[in-house]
């Protein structure tokens, strides 16, 4: 078990000064969250644990492709006299079964004008060990090997390329070497091989001596080729890397001055078009309806009064027609009655006529005869119909008029073509050195897997003529039986290896699948996780046990992806050591945000330093995961005087936002 204590920087980088952070956790609250801004020193902070550890073997985001001297000089805070120099003074205890040894670890460097003077201290219980200070680099491995506190120092940048398949198989094989000690074996492997090329040959014939130098000569010049390409694909992966950004930030002001509108301006302006048209043609259309009996609707009350006075005068009219002929009926029907019925009937008569002569008495109103009432009917029906026609093209009317205003109002935000066409320039140079420096990338690529290629060969047939060498001189029994022996031996390494890597290989996709579902939320999305003992690649597997490319995988996916098989490879380790993770969440959405901070980071190791921006444990995020805190740092930067200080709190509480 490791436990970091006390990180102490000096004049480091953007830490001017004297800045003491406590590292300790309590029980159940394994995180020590640090804030900070892009630019405030997160990386620098992740870089110094490492620094205090390693030296110059450590794996330092910050130093690129500088020599150490000038890392080390340029490290120096600004404004800090290079002779007072600078420090990390890193306090950690290690438990050596249930036996804990409280280490002090202090490097320190400053420049003498002529170089750089460096050193380190440390102190074991409290007091200096001159023997470890002598030899720390040896005995630092003893504690934690290099290769495995790269597995537990990460940042952004690594999780990435571990969610990129094509560049992760690299990263798990060195894990997993890292894990089991595979270099241990390979290097047995090798000092055998070494071994077997240290014989005497004797009597070995010039023609397989010649053929020996040429090959070894061959496999020198190729692995220099090798280590060449390779340190310019580093640079030009990096330049790739740049040119991305560079060509996102300019797609990013091409939108900001509306180039999305710019390239829309065609679409628009023929919509705007047709718009106006269909407009008109509407228009047109309502002005038709105008000339005919549309505007009679205006005098729709007096057209129907008109028609109740014709169905008056009608009344009316059958009302003197039936006068005349119920008198003759009456006096018809009177003189059949006897002289009893005619008085009984004769009231009901007179009754009857008096209510008709009442009628047939009024007054007809002048000039609506029957012919008028009739075209009246006719004229309604006529209203009826333009009235519906009229309403249906005045909402169609009103639609299009809202559309054309927004097409107005769009055309109207188009930018200038003087104005966009800066912009346009900027994005397309941009396109062109990213798809300019993607193509070296792609170009390195190949010549180093064809230098590779080559090395095998050449490899191969430096061994050979070494094999044909030895036969050739090799006459003593006892060589001979050394060399067989250590040929079985290397064979028994490299089965031993192989058993080793496909042994936990299985460990590793157990604990990985597990730990990738407990990230996603789509829980049934992949069943198992495979990885190729042989190259190392990752296969998915489906629900209905159909391998899932990678590629289908979301980025955010991918990236938990990444997440979950760091945190498999830790598990797998079985080694309480602080997990440090910078700036961890990337592309991720809020919900695999909130899996991340719920369920990977509490339960990442025993202590855990997590590095953030403020959008990337935001507020409600910093809630979620405040019952795993210990404490919490905020890395607030001086834009003027270039100096970063580490205060307690967070960014929504500026004391102790946990407690």
């Amino acid at each position: 078990m490791m436990r970091f204590r006390e990180l102490t920087l000096h004049n480091v980088g953007v830490y001017r000064g004297r800045h003491v952070v406590d590292l300790q956790t309590q029980p159940g609250r394994p995180v020590i969250l640090v804030g900070g801004l892009n630019g405030c020193g997160k990386t620098t902070f992740l870089d110094a644990l490492q620094l205090a550890l390693y030296g110059r073997r450590a794996n330092l985001s910050n130093r690129g492709n500088k020599s150490w001297d000038s890392f080390l000089r340029e490290t120096i805070s600004r404004g800090v006299d290079p002779k007072d120099g600078a420090s990390i003074d890193l306090t950690f205890e290690i438990d050596i079964e249930g036996d804990i040894r409280l280490y002090r670890v202090v490097r320190y460097w400053n420049s003498t004008g002529k170089g750089i003077h460096e050193g380190v201290n440390v102190f074991v219980d409290g007091r200096v060990n001159f023997t470890i200070s002598a030899t720390w680099a040896e005995h630092v491995e003893e504690i934690l090997p290099l290769e495995i506190a790269n597995l537990f120092f990460f940042d952004g940048e690594k999780i990435e390329s571990l969610a990129d398949m094509e560049t992760s198989a690299g990263v798990i094989r060195t894990s997993i070497h890292a894990l089991l000690g595979i270099g241990t074996l390979e290097r047995l492997s090798t000092d055998l091989l070494a071994l077997q090329r240290r014989q005497k040959p004797q009597a070995v014939p010039a023609e397989i001596e010649d053929r020996l130098k040429a090959a070894t000569e061959r496999l020198t010049q190729v692995e220099q080729d090798l280590e060449t390409a390779l340190q310019r694909l580093a640079g030009a992966e990096g330049r790739h890397r740049n040119a991305r950004a560079e060509l996102d930030a300019a797609e990013a002001g091409f939108q900001r001055e509306g180039g999305s509108l710019y390239e829309q301006r065609a679409s628009l302006e023929q919509e705007h078009h047709k718009v106006t048209a269909t407009i008109q043609a509407i228009e047109d259309q309502l002005r038709s309806l105008a000339e005919g009996a549309l505007p009679l609707l205006l005098v729709r009350p007096q057209l129907e009064q008109l028609k109740a006075d014709g169905a008056r005068n009608a009344k009316i009219t059958a009302a003197a027609q039936l006068h005349q002929h119920l008198d003759q009926h009456h006096v018809e029907l009177m003189s059949q009655l006897s002289a009893d019925a005619r008085r009984e009937v004769e009231p009901l008569l007179a009754a009857h006529r008096d209510a008709i002569n009442k009628d047939a008495a009024q007054e007809p109103v002048p000039g609506v005869g029957a012919e008028a009432t009739r075209q009246l009917s006719t004229l309604d029906g006529l209203l009826i119909q333009a009235g519906t026609s009229r309403d249906a093209l005045v909402t169609q009317l009103d639609a299009l008029s809202t559309r054309h205003d927004e097409l107005d109002a769009l055309l109207a935000g188009v930018p200038s073509s003087e104005l966009i066409n800066t912009q346009l320039k900027i994005r397309d140079k941009a396109r062109v050195v990213e798809a300019t420096t993607a193509g070296e990338v792609g170009a390195l690529q190949e010549e180093v897997q064809r230098l590779r290629s080559t090395q095998e060969n050449t490899t191969q047939a430096v061994n050979l003529a070494e094999a044909e060498r030895r036969a050739a001189a090799l006459h003593e029994d006892e060589v001979q039986r050394m060399l067989n022996h250590t040929e079985r031996v290397r064979a028994t390494l490299g089965e031993l290896r192989q058993q080793l890597i496909t042994r936990n290989l299985g460990k590793l996709e157990v604990a990985t699948l597990q730990s990738f579902q407990s990230l996603m939320r789509k829980k049934t999305l992949i069943r198992d996780v495979h990885i190729d003992p042989k190259d190392f690649t990752v296969h998915l597997e489906g629900a209905t046990g159909v391998e899932v490319p990678a590629a289908r995988l979301s980025a955010g996916e991918r990236q938990l992806l990444a997440v979950a098989l760091l945190w498999g490879i830790a598990k797998v380790a079985g080694k309480e050591i602080p997990m440090v993770i910078d700036t961890p969440l990337g592309r991720l959405d809020s919900v695999h945000r909130e899996r991340l901070v719920d369920r990977y980071f509490p339960e990442a190791g025993e202590q855990v330093l997590l590095l953030s921006t403020d959008e990337e444990i935001n507020e409600p995020l910093f809630h979620r995961l405040a019952p795993a805190i210990s404490a919490t740092y905020l890395l607030d930067h001086d834009n003027e005087n270039h100096t970063t200080s580490v205060n307690p709190g967070y960014w929504w509480k500026r004391e102790d936002s946990v407690a």
